[in-house]
């Protein structure tokens, strides 16, 4: 189950990273409604959104290799998840009324976040030989 969640997990940042980099301004007024306004932001967004998600994606896959990396890409995931919600709840308080999205995304960062720590919790750690 953990195997499958982090394999998951990456190939959506994987996904998602791609289409930003190929597609920024279809992808930005898609989820945000409004489109970068200048030849900067869409290079900002296609490093940020595009590549950096797509860098999370592909370590994530890279931790999937024995238990001890598979626990930390757990780790890893709920981190990067309630960091995002965190982020998203500020943006809702200081920034005014979200879209639809900002609260989908929002419940699947927490959900996601749950699910990592219990089955990160739920893997033991390996102890070294001595």
């Amino acid at each position: 189950m953990a195997n499958i969640l982090v394999k998951l997990t990456a190939l959506f940042f994987i996904g998602y990273g791609l289409a930003f980099a190929l597609f920024p301004i279809e992808m930005a007024i898609s989820i945000t409604g409004a489109a970068p306004g200048s030849a900067s932001a869409l290079m900002d967004v296609r490093a940020t959104y595009g590549g950096m998600t797509i860098a999370v994606g592909v370590m994530l896959m890279m931790l999937t290799k024995n238990k001890d990396s598979l626990r930390f890409a757990l780790l890893s995931i709920a981190i990067i998840l309630l960091f995002m919600a965190a982020s998203r709840v500020l943006g809702m308080v200081m920034d005014g009324t979200p879209n639809g999205f900002m609260y989908s995304y929002l419940l699947a960062e927490i959900i996601g976040a749950a699910i990592a720590t219990g089955l990160h919790r739920s893997i033991k750690q390996e102890q070294p030989n001595s």
